[in-house]
């Protein structure tokens, strides 16, 4: 059996990347890209080895998904963009 990884992405290029890396190393993935789904799918499965986390989601702008993940003890990478101003 597989280890699953959840991916928490609401661009779907990225989510494509981390998707193809993890099943390069035979990792089962998962990809949601609202705080929605993923609630959605913790609800009925947590069984994830590791998440990737989106900071910004579209119904979650300020990392509420990163908190969801946290609450069932999921580790998590966060992925954030920045953005420099000169």
């Amino acid at each position: 059996m597989s280890q699953k990884l959840l991916v928490v992405e609401d661009s779907k290029p990225i989510a494509t990347v981390i998707k193809q890396i993890a099943q390069s190393l035979h990792f089962d993935v998962v990809i949601v890209g609202t705080l929605a789904e993923v609630e959605d799918v913790l609800s009925r499965d947590t069984d994830f080895f590791a998440a990737t986390v989106d900071y910004a989601l579209p119904d979650a702008l300020d990392g509420e998904a990163i908190a969801c993940v946290l609450s069932h003890k999921i580790p998590e990478a966060l992925l954030s963009q920045v953005k420099w101003m000169m």
